[in-house]
């Protein structure tokens, strides 16, 4: 089998043949010393169907990653680009349906982006917490807290308040959907139990899938 031009054979001293596949789509391939030209591409035969995955997820990432730079007509929201229009004097309006932003702010600079999402943000994620305490019949006393943190989606203190982060207002709404539930779970069972679990997949059973989908934002919004 002829490997194809992505892929880097490096013999060594190792009992096994390892892969190692990059972001940038190219394959290092740790082999044992001796094989045979035959027998190294025997080998990667067994894994060039999981190869071919990898190299798709991160074409993927790397694409979203660039749908997710905004453009000077274009601010991220909710998992997709809305189209951004600068009225002078009004004041920021935001149409869904359309997926459209009028504003009287240069929110397509950086500061003032960034200042609006956690405005935002504010609004937007007491009112989704208080939508999921009702819907989902769980009580709910504390207050929410918006925080800019670069470790945490979330978070539920003893005293049963939620801090969320802002960023959750730029990732898909089943993404938001399931920090802000997870939270709102753990002021009734605060940690990550078999019990809490199957709560979670009767609230919300998807979640996996949701939480998935957060994982691929993690990378791309980091430097928001």
């Amino acid at each position: 089998m002829t490997l194809p031009a992505f892929v880097s054979i490096e013999p060594r001293k190792v009992k096994h043949a390892r892969l190692r596949v990059s972001e940038s789509g190219q394959v290092r391939f740790i082999v044992p010393q001796g094989l045979s030209p035959d027998q190294v591409g025997d080998l990667y035969a067994r894994k060039a169907g999981w190869v071919e995955e990898q190299r798709a997820y991160f074409s993927e990432r790397s694409r979203r990653a660039v749908n997710l730079m905004p453009t000077p007509h274009t601010i991220l929201l909710h998992g997709e680009p809305y189209g951004f229009f600068y009225r002078a004097g009004i004041k920021t309006r935001v149409n869904h349906a359309s997926k459209i932003i009028e504003s009287g702010l240069p929110l397509n600079e950086p500061p003032t982006m960034r200042k609006w999402y956690r405005r935002y943000a504010r609004i937007v994620l007491n009112d989704l917490v208080a939508q999921l305490a009702h819907e989902h019949n769980l009580p709910f006393n504390g207050r929410v807290y918006v925080r800019d943190s670069s470790t945490k989606w979330g978070n539920c203190s003893r005293q049963g308040n939620i801090s969320l982060n802002w960023r959750l207002v730029l990732v898909p709404p089943s993404a938001g959907y399931y920090v802000a539930l997870h939270e709102l779970l753990h002021t009734q069972i605060p940690n990550h139990s078999k019990s809490f679990w199957s709560r979670m997949k009767r609230h919300m059973p998807n979640y996996r899938e949701a939480a998935k989908a957060l994982d691929e934002y993690v990378q791309e919004l980091k430097g928001c």
